[in-house]
């Protein structure tokens, strides 16, 4: 809450004005003037009486033009915070930028193959086992609400050769999650969405893919996911699905055959980037796809060595 300034560091009081308040370290208001002392993450140019303060990725991201006035963040990005989920029911968390990692105490020992943070607190993390000589396969979200202090299981499920791989949260009630299935007919792969925080998840009307992969949303409404597509007889291709509506239904926006999709990354609702694998010559060779206006159209760039590209983040459309 604000609070009056020590005379010696702000200035006196006035009476009239309320004199000189303190709303919080760094930022003051003195007779109808604020003062903002810039640093890290926030940078202020321009001249009296229009100068422009400027919070860059390390203090909060924001998406087209945003006016922050009587603004709540409701997730902001926590710097040096990060997880990594893996084998037997693995998850690390960094408080340090990734210089050290700590073993977080979970429920599972299934393989994890994505973890999602909604804020501070409340994070999920997907997956299961996907393996064609053992029956039945399985599905599982662990859930936390104490910042990966520990570690509950939210669902589990006996499923038929399909574990589940990335997952996304737009509040905390309503999330999606997709599986990986296999080659050839019966071995689909599926998207589900929940409505109540992870325990319960309802099957979506998509394509008959093999496995989608690469799920995340730019706003509350706008998601994206990678799909992939393989029969017996050689026949692959690669999609990239949309959604408007908050997961509820998906529709295509791209196809290619003859590539792999192996990651994406989506800056917003217009600026996005995806990998891939294209062996539709003599050899494989790797692709990145640019897109600049939600999926319309997309540039293609080759290069010549072959990378299997699992994960990318772009900080701006540069």
């Amino acid at each position: 809450p604000a609070h009056a300034s020590s005379n010696d560091r702000y200035g006196s009081g006035d009476k009239n004005n309320f004199g000189h308040v303190k709303i919080s370290d760094g930022i003051a208001v003195n007779n109808g003037v604020i003062s903002v002392d810039t640093g890290t993450g926030l940078t202020l140019t321009g001249s009296s009486p229009n100068k422009k303060l400027s919070i860059d990725s390390t203090v909060v991201t924001l998406t087209g033009t945003q006016t922050l006035t009587n603004k709540t963040l409701a997730a902001p990005r926590i710097a040096n915070t990060g997880y990594i989920a893996g084998n037997y029911g693995t998850i690390l968390k960094t408080t340090n930028g990734g210089t050290n990692w700590i073993l977080q105490t979970t429920s599972t020992r299934e393989r994890l193959m994505s973890v999602f943070f909604l804020n501070a607190n409340t994070g999920w993390s997907s997956g299961g086992l996907s393996n064609y000589n053992v029956f039945p396969n399985r599905e599982v979200v662990i859930k936390t609400t104490n910042g990966g202090n520990y570690w509950f299981e939210a669902y589990y499920s006996n499923s038929s050769y399909t574990r589940f791989e990335s997952i996304y949260f737009i509040d905390e009630f309503t999330g999606v999650v997709v599986s990986q299935g296999g080659s050839g007919s019966g071995n689909a792969g599926y998207m589900y969405r929940s409505i109540n925080g992870g325990g319960v998840w309802t099957g979506l009307n998509v394509n008959n893919l093999c496995y989608f992969t690469g799920l995340n949303f730019t706003d509350s409404y706008t998601g994206w996911v990678l799909g992939q597509y393989a029969d017996d007889t050689g026949h692959d291709s690669a999609y990239i699905l949309k959604s408007t509506n908050s997961g509820i239904s998906w529709f295509e926006i791209y196809r290619k055959g003859k590539v792999v999709f192996t990651s994406n990354y989506f800056l917003d609702n217009n600026t996005g980037w995806i990998s891939g694998l294209d062996h539709s010559g003599s050899s494989y060779v790797t692709v990145f796809y640019k897109t600049t206006n939600g999926g319309e159209n997309f540039i293609i760039n080759n290069l010549s060595a072959i990378n299997n590209f699992t994960s990318m983040c772009f900080t701006d459309p540069l």
